[in-house]
């Protein structure tokens, strides 16, 4: 994928508007500070994230997504999301308030390894990233969109029905999967189940092949054809801040 210039002149006045003309870094609020700001310049300009959370701009609607290592925007549109990692976190020292930056490493980055490192079947179910422009200080990246995630597809009952629909010998193999993968600590039985049926000569070694942190149905899901895919399997894990 590649931008025109008029669909990176448009991103410029977008982020402009959303940071606040500023954009020399971003950091995220820690988790454990229960804040939802983002510093968005070496001055520490700090804006709200909760407040741009979704809305229109030049005619185009949005929606921006915070995770724990990259911002998110999705537009109408546009058939792939914008992605820009954050240089990290920050906290307030309990003494003075002052604030302690806590840098991270390019979770993006650490995906293009795992993405090259990988098999070319598995290749097939990671979405790649492509590096797209900076500004100013940031680093944006892009990658196709997908049509739905897991917990969108299915809520609990409907998931429960979808999986009972597969082959026995489908849903056999996912229980199996799922004392293999580490990385996965919520239900995701539809999306091993539709690796399964899209790939079924090569299942077995898929499910060896994906041992990633952080795995959870908002990182997860599927393209307008059905196909399954993961588009978030860097991790968030301490051990790879380097």
């Amino acid at each position: 994928m590649t931008l025109t210039d008029e669909q990176i002149n448009f991103f410029h006045r977008f982020f402009s508007f959303i940071f606040d003309d500023c954009g020399d870094c971003l950091y995220i609020a820690d988790c454990d500070t229960e804040k939802t700001d983002l510093i968005v310049s070496s001055d520490g300009d700090i804006i709200d994230y909760s407040e741009i959370g979704s809305g229109e701009f030049e005619g185009i609607k949005w929606n921006g997504f915070f995770g724990a290592s990259k911002a998110v925007f999705s537009f109408d549109n546009f058939d792939f999301v914008i992605k820009i990692p954050y240089n990290g976190c920050f906290t307030f020292s309990e003494d003075d308030d002052e604030i302690n930056y806590i840098d991270m490493p390019n979770h993006i980055i650490i995906e293009e390894e795992i993405y090259e490192d990988a098999s070319n079947i598995m290749k097939s179910i990671l979405l790649k990233n492509e590096f797209a422009f900076v500004y100013k200080s940031l680093e944006v990246y892009i990658q196709k969109k997908i049509f739905e995630t897991e917990g969108e597809k299915y809520n609990t009952v409907r998931g429960r029905e979808h999986f009972s629909s597969y082959s026995k010998k489908i849903q056999d193999e996912v229980k199996e999967a799922r004392n293999l993968s580490k990385g996965y600590y919520l239900p995701c039985d539809n999306f091993l189940a539709a690796i399964a049926d899209q790939h079924l000569n090569e299942f077995t070694s898929i499910i060896k092949e994906m041992d990633f942190d952080d795995m959870h149905n908002g990182n997860y899901g599927y393209l307008d054809d059905g196909t399954a895919v993961i588009f978030d399997y860097a991790g968030y894990y301490e051990s790879a801040w380097i």
